[in-house]
């Protein structure tokens, strides 16, 4: 089959084109050799004739966000048996593996071997601060975006994505690396709208940390509700103790990853739109100014907010713009037009000189006692800041015969976990039943 093409069209025209990647065969996956490279390693499974692949049980725990000793809590083993399964010294029996699956919201043919899979490290993500987190909140997220690389590998059986285009610029400074991107790109000095789709046309995946396999606390001991098969947070789940998802999935901020050497963004639900556009901005510096990933390097961090305001508000135009800081119906007016946020605004101003550090300073009591320091209120639509790409990309892969419950059939995961893993909401139709009088 001759996969097909996604452009950065909204109509998604269809270009026949060469594959990218070969296709394995149609129930087994793609048979890859093991490499590694700087905390990225990409496997296949070496003994298809075991029912059971350790490194899958891995990958289901951490995408629930669960410490060993969670899991052996709900499958009623100690952790030391939970991690000789997780090493390979043991193989679990069929109604262990069964109680797993339950317990992770995945399929018993998730643990399956026979197909490719991913493991990214954390020193090889750029993740903005490794204090306010913890391990496994961080290990949750990057075990959604190896699950996402899956997905990618067995749609491009089918679809070509774009191609990656992010050549390095050359550059003294993250503000000159940041106006030869708007030369390169054609942008000029104005604003910069749909940012997230000009990334996409170029080849960068952009998604949303998702609920699926969100932090689950063990199964109460005793239940005997079942799990539905790829249902996450199925009543079989009692909620944790310590933490929920919704605290996990906040502490976590936007962050990126050259991935098998497609460049992934994973944006999170923290602030408006107007601070999203933002982070994806500082997720391109970081990707364009940082090949090697540091985590939580106040550096890397710095060099990234200074790509990402002179990409979004150019120092040649935007100083100038800027109103006086007191009136808060200009500044809005400003932001919207722009694309970014008061905050963003005032912080901008300073590092121009056009506010001085008094009056910055008083803007942002102003902010916080409005209430618009993590979000305020946003004018106007922006389109284009909603990533789209995979979705288009699902849709050709449809039509190519490659449907999602097919897809979630090949990478073992469920449809439902599929579809919230990609953030696909079913429409279900209303029953209205009316009563007749007479």
């Amino acid at each position: 089959m001759t996969p097909v093409m996604v452009t950065d069209d909204d109509a998604a025209d269809r270009h026949a084109g060469p594959a990218q990647r070969q296709g394995g065969d149609q129930g087994q996956g793609l048979r890859r050799a093991a490499t590694t490279g700087g905390g990225m390693t990409i496997t296949g499974s070496p003994r298809e004739d075991r029912p059971f692949d350790p490194a899958r049980l891995v990958l289901g725990r951490r995408l629930a966000g669960l410490h060993t000793r969670d899991l052996a809590a709900a499958i009623d083993r100690v952790p030391a048996t939970v991690a000789r399964y997780e090493s390979g010294l043991a193989t679990p029996p069929a109604d262990v593996r069964e109680r797993c699956a339950q317990t992770l919201g995945l399929p018993v043919s998730f643990f399956e071997p026979g197909r490719p899979q991913l493991r990214l490290d954390t020193g090889r993500a750029h993740f903005r601060s490794l204090r306010a987190t913890t391990v496994v909140e961080r290990d949750q997220a990057l075990a959604q975006v190896e699950l996402l690389w899956e997905i990618v590998v067995r749609v491009e059986e089918v679809v070509n994505l774009p191609p990656v285009d992010l050549d390095a610029v050359a550059a003294d400074s993250p503000a000159a690396a940041a106006r030869a991107v708007r030369h390169a790109w054609g942008f000029g000095d104005g604003p910069l709208p749909h940012l997230v789709r000009h990334l996409e046309a170029r080849g960068v995946v952009v998604t949303r940390l998702r609920g699926a396999g969100a932090a689950r606390g063990p199964a109460a001991k005793g239940s005997s509700t079942p799990a539905q098969a790829g249902s996450p947070g199925s009543a079989a789940y009692a909620r944790p103790k310590s933490g929920s998802s919704r605290r996990g999935r906040k502490n976590i901020d936007a962050f990126s990853a050259p991935v098998d050497g497609r460049p992934i963004i994973v944006l999170t639900d923290k602030g408006d739109v107007l601070r999203r556009r933002f982070s994806v901005a500082h997720e391109l510096g970081h990707l364009m100014l940082h090949p090697d990933p540091a985590p939580g390097s106040a550096h890397h961090e710095g060099e990234a907010n200074a790509f990402a305001a002179e990409l979004l508000m150019p120092e040649a135009v935007f100083g100038d713009l800027l109103p006086d800081p007191t009136d808060l119906v200009a500044l809005a007016e400003l932001g919207g037009r722009w694309g970014v946020s008061i905050a963003a605004m005032a912080y901008r101003g300073r590092t121009l000189g056009v506010y001085s550090d008094s009056v910055f300073r008083q803007l942002m009591v102003t902010l916080t006692r409005l209430g618009w320091r993590s979000g305020e209120p946003v004018r106007g639509e922006h389109p284009g800041e909603e990533p789209a790409l995979l979705v288009k990309a699902l849709d050709l892969a449809a039509d190519q015969g490659l449907p999602l419950s097919l897809l979630a059939e090949r990478l073992r995961i469920g449809l439902p976990c599929l579809r919230e893993l990609l953030g696909i909401r079913v429409s279900r139709p209303r029953l209205r039943v009316i009563s007749s009088s007479g």
